[in-house]
């Protein structure tokens, strides 16, 4: 991914370093990004970038495949509900995660 921007900053894994996805994006949040640009949402790490996306960010980026939109939503559940948060966060059950989706995705 290339930013042509002079303020923006691009933080990647891997190396010696070798810090996960959650921490660059724990990093990331913490220097106050009026924007998020995350690439490919993938695992369990999909439901840190929601928890991040739902602070407030007015503009964020991120991709997920599907072939459809719904393919798209039915995704991101399968891979929220792969982080297996357990009793901490009950609200990712299925049913919820669906209705939440429905009400911050589909305009009224």
């Amino acid at each position: 991914m290339q930013l042509g921007h002079p303020h923006a900053i691009r933080l990647e894994g891997g190396g010696p370093a070798a810090l996960s996805r959650e921490e660059i994006l724990a990093a990331t949040v913490r220097m106050t990004p009026e924007r998020l640009v995350v690439g490919e949402l993938s695992g369990p790490f999909a439901a840190a970038v929601l928890a991040y996306l739902s602070r407030g960010y007015d503009s964020s980026l991120t991709l997920i495949h599907g072939t459809s939109v719904e393919d798209a939503l039915h995704r991101l559940e399968s891979l929220c509900l792969m982080a297996d948060l357990g009793p901490r966060c009950g609200r990712w059950s299925p049913q919820g995660f669906s209705s939440s989706l429905s009400r911050s995705t589909c305009p009224t």
